[in-house]
């Protein structure tokens, strides 16, 4: 059978120009954001969820150039391809700056070649100097980064992100973990943090975010400006949810009296369905105890509200998992929440 192919979408994965000087993204002036160890989300002997701690959705590279173009080349591991989700999301990086206030705009995408099993390179042009931030796959694990920048240019350390540089922390399902945004810079948490200009932390685990002890405590020991709290479509079942959502929440707050603690229930097209209107009620009982206790900065949003307008029934791919549409509208109701939440009062 002949094969069409639009020549204007062909990814060449390697580039073919030897004005670039290469630097190591895991050593300075290049810094880290949204892992652990490495470029990996959780140390390496973190008892459980370890095939996922090492894909690499919410980690991101940082630095200022005057570079003319911006390169990558990059190596990955990892072969679970969902049918939900594009290449350009599974193993492509995107581009930002930062503007004057911290916040951050979208450059361009890394677009990977379909046959980048293990690795790519790409470039895109930039202009002036500006802080980068390159976003890094949402499932391939990167083992090495190398930014390319033009012979001749600078390269320097980024500057410090709002609120002190200390991260919002989002822990949820395959929604938190970016199923099925076009891009890296597509997940609700990536546009939140962009629009706040705020370091994050992607803890999202596809179908694995079951409110387990462990990660409760590794969560409640990181220094962060806010938690996001947003398991519940990962539960086994209802009673599951009952007996872990409550002790999670206490389990972050001991540690951090002060922080933002946003609980979120699931995202759904459909509220009347008895798994989501069961959970939103558990859910709701948490936020009512945490009230009740005294906690003033705890805040509840409706996950059946959040893809609400015009469009509602287009804001997923599969009834589930949201597009960028849904995406889009996720980070605008959670991203109001956060914002309102770190305005009232950051604390460290």
């Amino acid at each position: 059978m002949e094969t069409f192919v639009d020549k204007n979408m062909e990814v060449p994965g390697k580039i073919e120009r030897d004005d670039i000087v290469w630097y190591d993204a895991s050593k300075a002036p290049v810094t880290i954001h949204g892992a652990a160890e490495g470029f990996f989300r959780l140390p390496s002997d973190f008892p459980i969820l370890d095939g996922f701690k090492r894909q690499s959705t919410g980690v991101r590279v940082r630095f200022v150039t005057n570079s003319p173009f911006v390169a990558i080349r990059a190596f990955y591991e990892g072969d679970f391809t969902p049918t939900i989700m594009p290449p350009s999301s599974v193993w492509g990086f995107d581009l930002y700056k930062r503007r004057d206030d911290g916040s951050e705009v979208f450059v361009g995408g890394f677009r990977p070649p379909a046959n980048a099993l293990d690795g790519y390179e790409s470039l895109l042009y930039t202009s002036g100097e500006n802080c980068y931030t390159i976003n890094f796959p949402l499932l391939k694990g990167v083992t090495e980064l190398y930014v390319g920048v033009k012979e001749g240019s600078s390269i320097k350390e980024p500057p410090v992100y709002n609120y002190l540089g200390n991260p919002i922390v989002f822990y949820g399902s395959s929604i938190t973990h970016g199923a099925a945004a076009s891009r890296p810079g597509n997940t609700y948490c990536a546009m939140i943090a962009q629009k706040l200009g705020v370091d994050h932390i992607n803890l999202g685990f596809s179908g694995n975010a079951k409110g387990e002890k462990e990660i409760a405590r590794y969560i409640s020991q990181l220094k962060m400006s806010a938690f996001v709290l947003d398991y519940h479509h990962n539960a086994y079942d209802l009673k599951h949810l009952h007996d872990t959502h409550y002790n999670f929440y206490k389990t972050v707050r001991l540690k951090n009296p002060f922080i933002p603690i946003v609980i979120v229930t699931a995202p759904s097209v459909n509220p009347d369905d008895t798994w989501v209107s069961g959970g939103v009620k558990i859910i709701q009982e948490t936020y009512r105890r945490a009230k009740e206790e005294g906690d003033k900065y705890v805040y509840f949003v409706d996950g059946c509200h959040l893809f609400d307008g015009e469009w509602k029934e287009s804001c997923t791919v599969d009834g589930t998992h949201p597009n960028d549409l849904g995406f889009m509208r996720m980070a605008k109701v959670i991203g109001r929440t956060l914002t309102s939440a770190l305005e009232n009062g950051f604390k460290l």
